[in-house]
């Protein structure tokens, strides 16, 4: 429980750009980072902005893309598209956004309010 904590601690105090700009690296396969955050801020994003009908496809074509063409995840050896995986966090990204409030409206009010899904 204590990693889970500290991680959540280190994730709300990370700073993150704007939400276009995170989309537009993402499209442009420059994001700084490539981590389970990072993919649940993409799907946040998507969703928040898409719906679940829409937001999936775009979801994992976004995701494929970026492993296809990164340097980031070139330079990674074994970072691979994990259909299954995605699915899952996808729709638990989902779950929460329509079980819970969100008070502040963003990004890091989603994530506290969702501990769990840290644990990714």
């Amino acid at each position: 429980a204590r990693r889970k904590e500290e991680l959540l601690v280190e994730w709300l105090e990370r700073e993150d750009n704007d939400d276009d700009e995170f989309l537009q690296q993402l499209a442009d396969y420059t994001l700084d980072s490539w981590d389970h955050r990072t993919h649940l801020r993409i799907a946040w994003l998507m969703l928040s902005r898409h719906g679940r009908q829409e937001g999936l496809p775009k979801i994992f074509a976004g995701i494929k893309a970026f492993i296809e063409n990164s340097s980031r995840t070139k330079r990674s050896r074994g970072t691979t598209f994990h259909e299954t995986m995605t699915y899952f966090w996808v729709h638990m990204t989902h779950y929460a956004m329509v079980s819970t409030a969100n008070p502040t409206g963003d990004f890091k009010g989603f994530l506290l309010m969702n501990p769990q899904l840290s644990n990714g």
